[in-house]
């Protein structure tokens, strides 16, 4: 049974994954982030991009299940919860 699905937003990738009961990690799903654009030291990337290229992700990832997990909140990567690498 599904359980949690992680949500990844790296600089590189936006990975989702499912999480079972049994604490096994699957139907992993990963896009391309959007392009980071530096200019003069400065770095900046569009956020709704990021946005639509994460509902994708998501989507595609809860379209292998039929459970919807309950939202439980997002915890930050180094505090303890499970990181996709």
């Amino acid at each position: 049974m599904i359980v949690a699905v992680a949500l990844d937003l790296g600089t590189t990738t936006i990975k989702a994954g499912l999480l079972s009961q049994a604490g096994m990690l699957g139907g992993i799903v990963a896009r391309s982030a959007p392009v980071i654009v530096a200019d003069g030291g400065r770095y900046e990337s569009d956020a709704s991009a990021y946005a639509k290229t994460a509902e994708a992700v998501l989507a595609d990832c809860l379209a292998q299940t039929d459970v919807r997990p309950r939202h439980g909140g997002a915890q930050p990567s180094g505090t303890g919860g499970c990181t996709m690498r």
